[in-house]
């Protein structure tokens, strides 16, 4: 049930670490009508749900630099899904184990948040992977995303089935596709977990070389380490929320 029980018992150390955010076990942070379920080697609800809010909260502290253009959440960290229950709420705890593994250089449980740059050649790479890595590596390589739409050929060579990627438009998406060519010099800002970023460092080998990610900053400089990406909520304050 994703109604948490009355007696249910005491927070762990990690659900503690919560507090200084004002959340507590049974909290209740929304309601739902309808499950919103977890699928295997597919775009699913709850990846949706997930993506665009790593879309959203990172466009809500990206400063004074451009947009977030695109998000990712690979399934192997999506734990759970969300489901109605007797009553329908969506308690702190139900949330937390959606995505309850990593810890932030805060101390605060879940995977830290870190943004960079890539160019649009680099965007459809990340596409092919999505859609050629998991038949090899299994489900929990199925990425989910948010900001853009592709479409690819079925049966097509591995690494080389994208074909043709819409980035989002207000409500929908732009009827253009994106140029992908080395002719586009754009750099599009990008969105996604630690764990996820670490993935796309590895993301050559694991193609054999024929997909390459490199992430950035503003003006094309590969990032040292994918540290250097962790967005600080608060860059006012001591150390990196």
């Amino acid at each position: 049930s994703a109604v948490p029980s009355a007696t249910a018992s005491p927070c762990s150390s990690r659900c503690e670490k919560l507090a200084p955010a004002s959340l507590s076990y049974s909290q209740v942070l929304a309601t739902t009508g309808f499950d919103v379920p977890t699928l295997e080697f597919t775009e699913s609800p709850v990846g949706n749900l997930v993506s665009d809010a790593l879309l959203a909260v990172a466009n809500e502290v990206a400063g004074q630099e451009a947009p977030f253009t695109a998000s990712f959440e690979a399934n192997g960290v999506i734990r759970d899904s969300l489901l109605t229950g007797k009553a329908g709420i969506i308690s702190v705890a139900d949330a937390f184990r959606v995505l309850p593994l990593g810890m932030g250089p805060d101390g605060v449980p879940g995977y830290t948040l870190v943004a960079f740059y890539i160019s649009s050649k680099e965007l459809k790479s990340a596409c092919e992977a999505a859609v050629a890595i998991p038949a090899l590596m299994g489900d929990s390589y199925f990425l989910q995303f948010s900001g853009f739409k592709f479409t690819y050929g079925a049966g097509a060579l591995p690494f080389n089935s994208v074909t043709a990627i819409f980035l989002r438009e207000g409500d929908g998406y732009s009827e253009t596709p994106l140029d992908t060519s080395d002719a586009n010099t754009s750099l599009y800002r990008v969105v996604v977990n630690y764990y996820v970023a670490s993935m796309m460092y590895v993301l050559e080998a694991k193609s054999g070389g024929l997909l390459a990610v490199t992430p950035k900053d503003k003006d094309g400089v590969p990032l040292p380490s994918v540290s250097a990406g962790i967005i600080d909520a608060d860059p006012a304050a001591p150390g990196i929320q």
